[in-house]
């Protein structure tokens, strides 16, 4: 959906929810209601076009990590001064090994949402590690100040996994 009154009345009363609190900017050209089992992963992606995304969590908590990935203009730059592209792109985040440890962590607690701009939407990979992965040592959770439920670092970093929504509106 492109224009706000064409979109689903669910879409405009989130966005206008998002919009009140200051945590989007404008109306989302793009929405997409995702479902996780358990034994799901996403790997780390940064979004396209836009200057936010604003995730709404539903469901089981998830640790989502984050992997800093410069810009295309920053990969042009670094490579025009003599790095190899393949060091400077790391796509493989998950298949590598060992996996490479997150820069950071972000637990996504049911209900929350997540906005992602400025430099966590250009220059952050974000991905949800599979299950069974073990990918490093990093225990900085970036929004541990934030969280409503301070008892699931309880279980930091194997938090049980159940069925997870995500809403995520692109703007």
């Amino acid at each position: 959906y492109t224009e706000e009154d064409s979109s689903p009345e669910y879409v405009q009363t989130l966005q206008n929810k998002l919009l009140s609190a200051g945590l989007t900017v404008k109306f989302p050209h793009q929405v997409s209601t995702n479902f996780y089992t358990p034994d799901k992963h996403l790997a780390p992606h940064k979004d396209g076009r836009g200057t936010q995304a604003a995730i709404i969590s539903l469901g089981s908590p998830v640790i989502m990590n984050m992997y800093y990935r410069p810009s295309d203009a920053e990969v042009e730059k670094m490579v025009e001064n003599g790095f190899q592209r393949e060091t400077v792109t790391y796509y493989s985040t998950y298949k590598s090994t060992p996996p490479k440890t997150p820069d950071g962590n972000l637990l996504l607690e049911p209900g929350s949402c997540l906005v992602l701009s400025a430099d966590a939407f250009i220059h952050y990979a974000h991905g949800i590690a599979p299950p069974d992965l073990k990918i490093g040592p990093c225990v900085d959770v970036w929004n541990r100040n934030l969280l409503a439920d301070v008892g699931l670092l309880d279980s930091y970093p194997n938090l049980p996994r159940g069925e997870r929504v995500s809403i995520v509106l692109w703007s």
